[in-house]
């Protein structure tokens, strides 16, 4: 698809919430393996392509709102998850607007030094959420992590059972989760996009609430289950994981926007990582795609975050 830049009414209309998913499919859309392979200390004849400088420019307007109005956002680290060489792309950048006097973006009025800044701007930004992910986010290649959590499909976890849970059917509809899982090296959120009015309703919300679990829905009754929210997922082993405990990635059906709220309060320190949280249960075939297809694209995406897991 052709090129289009972006300009400022359409950035300003964009779900501030979904910003790293933006961001994510415009440096995949710039195919950065290739690009990078590219890059040299004079990057000018890659800019005499006007689609690529297009690219580029929607790029660092993307990652500029990111930097200037959602400093806090909790999915950032996804973005260097997923699109690893974003950095290396912007180091270059960087370097083309001190060394040369070209322009490597279209930025109407503003001098390469102004560029320059904007770009410097980004880049800590990212090595401070690269931190973040080493620190506080990282869970290491494994599901040892998921020992103490309840799953009714796991006998050796039921000594950990929440005495919440009600003493019949409903046991087997839910598990647990540590809310240091809700990052994005162990957490799959496959179709629902974000949207900025629900993420403030769960903002708005106290504590208690983004953690209370609603046992009584009616489990046959999919409009009561949208209704109530409930975050809803199923786990998955990745490679060489214990099989007699729960999988370490966990497949998110529904209540993505609590989710993300929870982490964000993780990562405040609002709320401790190994609170535990209770996960009503699906299964591939509550999915909008057949099963098989849904596994498939779920194996070679815990692939890649197994292997990132290891690097870290």
């Amino acid at each position: 698809m052709k090129a289009k830049l972006l300009n400022p009414k359409e950035l300003e209309k964009l779900q501030r919430t979904s910003l790293p998913e933006f961001i994510i499919e415009a440096a995949k859309e710039l195919e950065l393996d290739l690009l990078i392979n590219k890059l040299k200390e004079d990057l000018s004849p890659i800019f005499d392509s006007g689609e690529l400088k297009i690219r580029i420019t929607n790029l660092v307007n993307l990652l500029n709102i990111l930097v200037q109005e959602c400093k806090s956002e909790p999915l950032t680290g996804k973005i260097l998850i997923e699109v690893p060489k974003v950095l290396e792309l912007l180091n270059s950048l960087k370097n083309c607007t001190e060394t040369k006097e070209c322009n490597p973006l279209i930025s109407g009025k503003a001098t390469n030094k102004e560029v320059n800044n904007r770009i410097k701007a980004i880049i800590e930004h990212l090595e401070e959420w690269r931190k973040i992910l080493r620190e506080k986010i990282h869970l290491p290649p494994g599901n040892k992590h998921t020992r103490d959590t309840y799953h009714p499909e796991f006998l050796e976890t039921y000594k950990f059972k929440p005495s919440t849970l009600p003493e019949d059917y409903r046991s087997n509809w839910f598990f647990e989760a540590h809310i240091k899982e809700f990052c994005s090296y162990t957490t799959l959120i496959p179709f629902h996009p974000y949207s900025d009015v629900q993420a403030s309703e769960q903002e708005a919300r106290d504590i208690n609430k983004l953690l209370k679990t609603d046992l009584e829905v009616e489990l046959r009754d999919s409009m009561a289950i949208e209704k109530i929210d409930n975050i809803r997922a199923f786990r998955i082993h990745g490679p060489k994981e214990d099989k007699n405990y729960p999988g370490s990635y966990l497949i998110i059906r529904g209540g993505h926007h609590r989710l993300r709220e929870l982490f964000k309060r993780y990562l405040k320190r609002e709320l401790s990582g190994e609170l535990k949280i209770l996960i009503q249960r699906v299964t591939e075939k509550d999915f909008p795609i057949p099963a098989k297809e849904l596994m498939i694209s779920l194996k070679e995406e815990i692939r890649i975050r197994d292997r990132i897991r290891k690097e870290l």
